[in-house]
């Protein structure tokens, strides 16, 4: 902190110094930095043009942080339970009770071993054994749907589509959970587990699954408001963007198995075949398509369903009688449509 507001100080030192060379009141050179800042009067109207320093954990570091240590807790009761009934069995094959505190001992065993720093009651572990229930998925017990084990693929669907900006809306997500769970195994374990816990034995999820799902995951994605951005080519058509959406294109299309990257930029024919530099099509290239036949081009193209103002298509002629001209029924409704 103190170096951050050293550095802070000296900018906006550097800036009053510019400020009043403008104004011909200090010779045109300043020295370097130095940590006699004595001479700085005045600051209250010197703004900052370096940006304001953030302070804190990054964004979600603090959820992320939590459901790490709640995961913990829950292997380690799970490990407390299986172990004590181990040695419950075990006393009971040769006719003896367990000794007193052994609970206790093991609890603060397996705490230290994990790194565990909450709290786990002897009490809860024997609730466990009581009920025949050792291994448990939450903190505080509870059932668990047969989705748990797709959830990290609609994850990757709901982030992967916000980072398209074709953002999906909680009720376009949840109808994506249910089509991607039709006619599957994974439909039949959930009737039947609705069977049991629930009244109602459909095979789709509803909202009460989207709330838990959204609590279970909160430290990744979000449900807010969102922001429109202006679509204008003559502004987003640089150098910069065009390079920064291939990078982001050819990191997806490795990390997706159909490119890989190459110890080397090498030159290509138009096949895609290595060739030396006059033979070479286009600039040279660091990533291979290994996989083509994956790999989908698309293009789209803006129209308007109304015909008022079109031209002649192609030069078309129509028949009628000298001194009139041909007409025909167009369509003003005013209606805009993109075709992929």
């Amino acid at each position: 902190m103190i170096n951050k507001a050293f550095i802070k100080c000296w900018h906006e030192k550097k800036i009053l110094e510019e400020k009043k060379k403008q104004m011909k009141l200090v010779p045109d050179s300043i020295s370097g930095i130095g940590t006699n800042l004595s001479n700085i009067s005045d600051l209250s109207n010197v703004s900052d043009t370096t940006g304001t320093w953030k302070v804190g954990r990054p964004a979600g570091t603090t959820e992320a942080r939590k459901e790490e240590s709640q995961k913990k807790t829950i292997e380690a009761k799970n490990e407390i339970a299986k172990r004590f009934a181990s040695i419950k069995d075990a006393a009971k094959k040769k006719g003896e009770r367990v000794k007193h505190g052994t609970l206790v001992r093991l609890i603060n065993e397996v705490k230290e071993k994990t790194g565990v720093s909450a709290k786990i009651l002897p009490s809860a572990i024997r609730r466990r054994l009581d009920r025949q229930s050792l291994h448990s998925h939450h903190l505080a017990g509870g059932q668990v749907s047969p989705l748990v084990k797709i959830e990290p693929t609609i994850l990757g669907i709901i982030i992967q589509m916000a980072r398209m900006r074709q953002c999906l809306t909680p009720s376009r997500a949840l109808s994506l959970i249910n089509s991607l769970i039709k006619d599957t195994p994974i439909q039949e374990e959930l009737v039947a587990w609705k069977a049991t816990n629930t009244p109602n034995t459909s095979g789709i999820v509803g909202r009460g699954y989207w709330r838990s799902f959204l609590k279970r995951n909160k430290n990744k994605i979000v449900s807010k408001r969102g922001q429109k951005y202006e679509l204008n080519r003559q502004n987003w058509t640089t150098y910069a963007n065009f390079v920064h959406m291939y990078n982001s294109i050819i990191h997806e299309m490795v990390d997706a198995g159909v490119a890989e990257r190459l110890d080397e930029p090498v030159c290509m024919d138009r096949d895609g075949n290595v060739c030396l530099e006059e033979d070479a099509f286009g600039c040279k290239v660091q990533h291979k398509i290994v996989r083509p036949d994956m790999c989908i081009c698309g293009d789209e193209v803006g129209g308007n369903i109304s015909m008022k103002g079109d031209g002649h298509v192609g030069g078309e002629l129509y028949l009628t009688e000298k001194g009139r001209v041909p007409q025909k029924k167009t369509s003003t409704r005013n209606k805009k449509f993109t075709m992929i």
